[in-house]
Formats: structure tokens, C-alpha cells, sequence
């Protein structure tokens, strides 16, 4: 019994390495009715300007940690200036805004202060937003719901509730003005890939086929007018994006925590539609690359929190810059020192290609640690085991043979 007890005991230990990072808590269904949809509030209009492009910030995976720590008070210090020099129109937040598995995300008071923390650099300078959501956000006490309510009692969100038909909270179109009349000249679309039973296709979420559905007819009722597209976590294409077409930036993370789309086709019915003209998503905090894509300017944001794990160059966004008539979307990144990254050239290259495969939980992360691990647990186990056996034969007694008469 006791070399099971230790062998149980190192089990355990292990356990307690890889499963105590996140910290699960139970919905806090309580407090839905508490949070203000802000359905009678006034909400800004966008517009094309007379004399620019329309501009864009994306901010992306910002990680509040609802503590206010000192990488809390360092992203939105970040978020400030950028927001000083930029002055958008717009500021898109494509998901992962809180860590939602820590500790602090405990109550409904803890993701107000967190939300006032990260919409004040917005909020002063009198910049309108709007959300969607990724695989951290709703692993705190509020679910995305409760998380939608929340924002959209602040008078500068543009978030809406999606349909009920479609997958997730946050699918929804924002309308974009001309800069002469009220008629919609462009759109925002924004999907929400933090949805339920992706199953094989995404570990990290999806888009899944009823939004797809609700994006064509949304597309079809539009006009299918050249638009712009957000969602949190990339499709496969960005690996094909990488190994086949010349792009700008990096690809820091040698993989991409994506979603497949070979059932679904999420890349190929915007391709189809041919009103989205560009698509721009995070979640893998070190890749920053942007491309064209069969005629889709696609790429990642640049993480802009401090929270999590680290991106390969300085925090930043993306700024994108879309031209009314003719409709052009050109982009750069600010980092959060201000600066203006020049992102190098990569052309397609045989000997350094991406596997073409989206990423589970746990893959490339401390592998060395784990194998050493793993090896220390079997020579563990395998010593113990010799010397339970040993011991037990030392005191095991011994039957002589009966000496000859």
C-alpha cells in the first residue's frame, strides 16, 4: 500500500502543475438581471470622413487580470497611447480583453471595475468600440451573455446581442456611413468563435455553420457591399496564408492555435460572397503576420496586454485604414511605446513551411518539461517498485529442503 500511496501522491503532484493554472468557477446566473442592457441608450453613428479613410484600432487579447496589477496598469497605459496618437474612429476589441480564469473574476463588482479599467482610454477621448469574444473570456463567474450586457451599458459600446440561431453572443454587423449621405457605405462584421462543441474542428473555438448561414444572408440583405470582418481565433487559411503567399511579419509562434474549416468553409463562403475584403483575428500572442489571401487581406492584430504570455516584438495594435471610394484597406502597427513597427517581407519558402494543422491545448508548451516529467515519473515509479520488491524478499521466509536422511 504504500508504493501505491506515493505513485498516488506523484500523480497528483501533477496534476496540481498542469490543472491548477485556471481556476473554474460556476456561472453566476444571479446577476443577469442586474446588468443593464442599455437598450434606450443613444449610441454613436460611424461615418466615413471627407477628407480620410476611416480608421481602425484593433486591440486584441489585452488579458485583464481584474486585479489591477502592474500589468494591468501597463496595458491601459499602453491602449492610452496609442489612442493619443492614433485618435481612431473605431476601436475594434477582438477577444480575450480579461484572463477570465483568474482569481479576481469572482463577481459581478470585479468585471465592472475591469471593464471601466479597459474602456477608459476610450471612454475619455470620446471613441467608439464594440467586442467579441475569445477562449479566456468567459471562463470567470459571468458568461458571454452576462459579459454583453455588460459593455453595452456603456453609452460608446456598439456591441449588440447576435441572433438566437446563430452560434455564440457576439455576431452582429455595425454599420458604416457614407461620407456625404446616411446610406451604409461599408460594414463591420464581427464573429464570435468562442462557440460550444467545436469538437475536432477547433480545441480553441470555431465558427460554425449556422453562423455562416447567418453571415450570407446577412451578406445578401447588405447589398454584399465591400465590409470588413473580426473574429478571435484564426482560421486554418493563416497557415496557408504563411507557407504559400508573401506576407508582412512574423510568425512567433511557429504554429497557430486556429480552427479548421474544411468541413464548414467559413474562408471560402467569404470568398464566395466577395464583400468582406478583409479579416483580422488574434489568440496567438507572438504572430503578427498580414497577407493577402486569394483577394482577403487577412492577418493578426498585435497583443496589446501584458497579461498571459508575452508577444514576440512590443505590445501594440493593429490600425487599419479603409478608403471609402474605391473601397482599399491598407494597416501597420503601433506598438505601445508609440513607435511604428516596420514589418520585414516573408516570401513563401519550402524549407520553412508551417505544418498545416491547428494546435490543441498543451501542444509546444513546456515540452522539454514534460518529457523530462514524464521520464522522471517511469524511473520514479520503476526504483520504488524495486526496492518494494526487495524489501518484501528480505523478509519473506524461506523453505529449506528437508535435510537427506
Amino acid at each position: 500500500m504504500k508504493l501505491y500511496s506515493i505513485i498516488f501522491i506523484i500523480l497528483f503532484y501533477i496534476y496540481s502543475i498542469y490543472g491548477g493554472d485556471e481556476i473554474k468557477f460556476p456561472s453566476l446566473t444571479s446577476t443577469a438581471s442586474s446588468l443593464s442592457s442599455g437598450v434606450d441608450i443613444e449610441r454613436p453613428i460611424l461615418k466615413f470622413p471627407k477628407d480620410r479613410p476611416f480608421k481602425i484600432v484593433q486591440f486584441t487579447d489585452l488579458h485583464y487580470e481584474g486585479l489591477f496589477s502592474g500589468e494591468d496598469l501597463l496595458t491601459q497605459q499602453g491602449q492610452e497611447k496609442i489612442l493619443e496618437i492614433e485618435n481612431p474612429d473605431f476601436v475594434m476589441l477582438s477577444g480575450d480583453m480579461i484572463s477570465g480564469y483568474k482569481s479576481a473574476f469572482v463577481n459581478e463588482e470585479a468585471y465592472k471595475k475591469t471593464w471601466d479599467l479597459f474602456t477608459e482610454p476610450m471612454r475619455k477621448r470620446n471613441i467608439p468600440w464594440a467586442i467579441t469574444f475569445g477562449n479566456h473570456d468567459a471562463e470567470g463567474a459571468l458568461t458571454g451573455y452576462q459579459m454583453m450586457e455588460l459593455d453595452r451599458s456603456y453609452p460608446l459600446s456598439l456591441s449588440q446581442h447576435g441572433p438566437s440561431e446563430a452560434a455564440g453572443n457576439a455576431n452582429y454587423v455595425i454599420n458604416i456611413q457614407g461620407s456625404n449621405d446616411t446610406a451604409a457605405a461599408s460594414y463591420i462584421y464581427i464573429f464570435d468563435s468562442d462557440t460550444p462543441s467545436c469538437g475536432a474542428n477547433g480545441a480553441w473555438g470555431c465558427i460554425q455553420p449556422s453562423q455562416i448561414e447567418w453571415f450570407k444572408k446577412q451578406s445578401l440583405l447588405n447589398l454584399q457591399i465591400p465590409s470588413i470582418a473580426f473574429v478571435h481565433v484564426p482560421p486554418i487559411e493563416v497557415v496557408d496564408l504563411w507557407n504559400n503567399f508573401p506576407v508582412y511579419g512574423d510568425f512567433g509562434d511557429m504554429e497557430s492555435s486556429c480552427f479548421y474549416t474544411h468541413k464548414y468553409k467559413f474562408v471560402d463562403s467569404l470568398l464566395e460572397q466577395g464583400d468582406i475584403k478583409g479579416l483580422y483575428f488574434g489568440h496567438d500572442h507572438k504572430n503578427d503576420f498580414i497577407g493577402d489571401y486569394k483577394g482577403l487581406s487577412m492577418g493578426y492584430g498585435r497583443k496589446t496586454g501584458y497579461g498571459s504570455y508575452n508577444p514576440k516584438y512590443q505590445q501594440g495594435a493593429r490600425v487599419l485604414l479603409i478608403d471609402e471610394n474605391p473601397y482599399l484597406i491598407t494597416s501597420y502597427i503601433r506598438n505601445n511605446l508609440g513607435e511604428i513597427d516596420q514589418q520585414k517581407l516573408h516570401l513563401p519558402d519550402n524549407q520553412l513551411k508551417a505544418p498545416l494543422h491547428c494546435s490543441k491545448p498543451g501542444d509546444g508548451e513546456n515540452e522539454d518539461w514534460q518529457m523530462y516529467l514524464v521520464v522522471f515519473v517511469i524511473v520514479s515509479v520503476f526504483v520504488m517498485f524495486v526496492q518494494y520488491r526487495r524489501t518484501n524478499k528480505k523478509y519473506m521466509p524461506i523453505n529449506r529442503p528437508a535435510e537427506m536422511a
